[in-house]
């Protein structure tokens, strides 16, 4: 055998050891992790996808270093192809930024996508109630409170900019149309998902505890004024002011949210609380609620309390959310002013600010039916000494209608409260009076992150849409 024979064969044979260390049963870096987030040995999974190992940028930043020696994106960048087995689909594209894998949504607030990791697909069938502080779940689904997983629900902490977040991963989530998702505690609310999220029940993270305290605020969002404390939150209402010389008093100013709430009503001799300003991002990062409305001025009464500001809660998932139920985050409405015997009346407070729902899937679908509302609550009317209190405000509500302000006591001048923002309406200022009215609370803030957005139900406000960001 010559030289020249020689060498093709010794090529040949390099060229079958090659193929078949490349074809051998290993692990293949850039294929996705195991429904558990597990992978084979040697790798890690990161993002739902195993790699080989870790690399830092030099700043002590880690990323992961996909390894496509033995794999790559197909031709189109629709699939990932291992060097055995069949190819993997990628939902998102294929690229090859780090190394050949499929690309992965990045969620918003710094949200962790490996919390998904031993989680379990969940259905909310009844009232179940998220404490956003600790974990706990209770109701119609249980889980006990603390970090990690527990009753194959993920609970982990984080805070994004001045925002702390309480986050309960799953593998997937459906709340029925008999379930309801209801909330306490003083974080802001995220949902996270491997799977879609699919909501045919309602979540609702408004403002006033589901009708126990109109000063409560949702998760993330501010309180309302209690006892003449200010109200709480970045875009909080203030507080009247009264005339004891003159019995006169100004109503309290309107919460913010995505957008500036509104003064309470001037008395003669008494100033209105403040309006507060919109504090909520569009981005919603970070992701925070609105504000609450600041008190009626107090007469010889007592502080009438604020609307507390709507709560905050943010859904991710990594194939879709589906709405065709009720997600909601209304402002509580502003207390009337209150009466006793012999004395001058009070004012009404300011309404709550709406708050924030920020909505992030490669599809997100509101479905004809389906309403996503962050309204603002409407302002308390003002008292009247010796005929009666005002009335409060109503709740911000899950349509496109206002949130009306509450009715001032007749003659001789208690005033109405102002209206809360929705849809495309502003909120409306307290009336001024004797005894002035609360200022309605502003609109909030709705933001969908998706590469394909069917928006069909009711909006309200009007959601700002934007890109996911992936890696």
């Amino acid at each position: 055998m010559d030289r020249e024979t020689l060498e093709l064969v010794r090529l040949g044979i390099l060229a079958v050891v090659l193929v078949t260390g490349c074809y051998q049963a290993s692990p293949q870096p850039g294929s996705p992790c195991s429904p558990e987030g597990m992978c084979p040995a040697g790798l890690e999974c990161d993002l739902g996808v195993c790699v080989s190992h870790t690399m830092t940028d030099g700043g002590g930043d880690s990323t992961p270093a996909f390894d496509a020696a033995c794999g790559m994106c197909s031709a189109d960048h629709t699939a990932f192809v291992p060097c055995s087995g069949a190819n993997v689909a990628c939902g998102l594209g294929c690229i090859t930024s780090g190394g050949d894998h499929c690309a992965q949504l990045v969620p918003a607030n710094g949200i962790d996508p490996a919390w998904t990791a031993g989680t379990t697909a969940i259905n909310v069938g009844g009232v179940a109630t998220f404490d956003t502080s600790t974990g706990a779940i209770s109701g119609a689904l249980t889980r006990a409170s603390g970090t990690g997983v527990k009753s194959g629900i993920g609970y982990y902490q984080t805070t994004s900019g001045t925002a702390s977040i309480g986050v309960f991963a799953f593998t997937s989530l459906t709340i029925t149309a008999a379930g309801e998702a209801r909330f306490t505690g003083s974080r802001s609310a995220a949902f996270l998902a491997d799977g879609m999220i699919v909501i045919g029940g309602k979540i609702d993270v408004s403002a006033g505890c589901y009708g126990s305290d109109r000063s409560c605020a949702g998760p993330g969002g501010g309180a309302g004024s209690i006892m003449g404390t200010p109200a709480s939150g970045g875009c909080a209402g203030g507080n009247a002011a009264s005339s004891m010389t003159n019995a006169d008093d100004g109503g309290g100013g309107g919460g913010g949210g995505g957008e500036s709430g509104t003064v309470g009503g001037t008395a003669s001799s008494a100033a209105a609380g403040t309006a507060g300003g919109g504090c909520i991002p569009v981005s919603l990062e970070p992701l925070r609620g609105g504000g609450g409305g600041g008190a009626g001025g107090p007469g010889a009464s007592t502080f009438p309390p604020g609307g507390g500001g709507g709560g905050a809660i943010q859904l991710t998932s990594q194939t879709a959310v589906v709405v065709g139920g009720v997600i909601v985050s209304g402002g509580a409405g502003g207390n009337g002013g209150n009466t006793m015997s012999g004395s001058s009346a009070s004012a009404g407070s300011g309404g709550g600010g709406g708050g924030g729902i920020l909505l992030e899937a490669p599809t997100v679908t509101v479905q004809n039916g389906g309403v996503v509302a962050a309204n603002g609550g409407g302002g308390g009317g003002g008292g009247n000494s010796g005929v009666g209190p005002g009335s409060p405000g109503a709740p911000g509500g899950s349509s496109t209608a206002v949130a009306m302000g509450g009715m001032g006591v007749a003659s001789p001048g208690p005033a109405n409260g102002g209206n809360g923002g929705a849809g495309a309406t502003a909120p409306t200022a307290g009336g001024d009076g004797t005894n002035g009215g609360g200022g309605g609370g502003g609109r909030g803030m709705i933001r969908v992150r998706a590469t394909t957005p069917t928006l069909s139900g009711t909006i309200s406000p009007t959601a700002t849409t934007a890109a996911i960001v992936t890696r």
